[in-house]
């Protein structure tokens, strides 16, 4: 009897049951969130590997009943470039995956300084602080009610330590630029937006009837669609050769502005 008892409480002390176990994943917030399989760990499909998600100690309110889900950084408020740790607390015997980890892998920490245009020089300027990669920086003009890449520049063109120079063309009068940076991820970083007021001589289109030829007041960056919308061409210049297109009705980007074209 002594020795069946001395088996039972050596038993007891001796079992250990089975602990979760936590899966921690630890990056740089970019602007994209996670995604997890979570294989189901029963035969009815109903019980699932993941426990709980903690994101920088956290809860998140995840559906992690189901065989995959997303982490949505979005109700979290994260800042770009803030560091995360996530805690993906799971059953024994099992193991979540996560399918796009490198989406944490920062390749770039940087911030911008706030773009200017040099009065004196009439160039684009400005600078970052920061770790960067090198894929290049885009410069953009916000021109015909979208967003236009006017030029580029790579980390390997600055002016002094991270310093960086563009001169643009302006639009006549009203003029806002903005700096974009996509990293290796695909992460864009957009500055703040930089506006200039030109006080140039407004441009303007020589006729609106034309036939082989577009002809503006001065040099501009320009555009040409069909009437339905779909683009022609695009350039910077005086004038326009369009001897290639077919007779009918044209909408002109230029300068600032839109206006139609017929091409008799």
């Amino acid at each position: 009897m002594k020795f069946l008892s001395l088996l039972l409480l050596l038993f007891v002390f001796n079992f250990t049951p089975a602990r979760g176990q936590e899966y921690i994943i630890k990056g740089t917030y970019q602007g994209k969130n996670v995604y997890v399989i979570n294989p189901a760990i029963d035969t009815t499909g109903e019980v699932y590997c993941i426990k709980a998600v903690y994101v920088n100690d956290i809860l998140t309110d995840d559906e992690i009943r189901s065989n995959s889900f997303e982490i949505d950084f979005n109700n979290l408020k994260l800042a770009d470039g803030q560091k995360v740790i996530i805690r993906i607390k799971h059953e024994a015997g099992c193991r979540p995956e996560v399918v796009n980890a490198n989406v944490l892998e920062s390749t770039t920490v940087f911030a911008y300084g706030t773009p200017k245009i040099d009065k004196k020089t009439n160039k684009l300027n400005w600078n970052i602080t920061g770790i960067i990669d090198d894929k290049p920086f885009f410069i953009e003009q916000f021109r015909w009610g979208k967003w236009i890449t006017i030029g580029e520049l790579y980390p390997r063109d600055s002016v002094g330590e991270n310093n960086f120079i563009y001169e643009p063309r302006f639009n006549t009068k009203y003029n806002v630029f903005r700096i974009k940076h996509i990293d290796k991820s695909g992460v864009e970083r957009i500055s703040k937006e930089c506006k200039y007021f030109s006080k140039d001589e407004e441009l303007y289109l020589i006729s609106t009837r034309v036939s082989d030829w577009i002809y503006f007041s001065s040099e501009t960056l320009y555009e040409i669609y069909d009437e339905k919308g779909n683009f022609i061409l695009d350039g910077y210049g005086k004038e326009v050769n369009i001897n290639d297109i077919e007779k009918g009705k044209y909408w002109v980007n230029y300068d600032n502005r839109t206006e139609m074209v017929t091409k008799k």
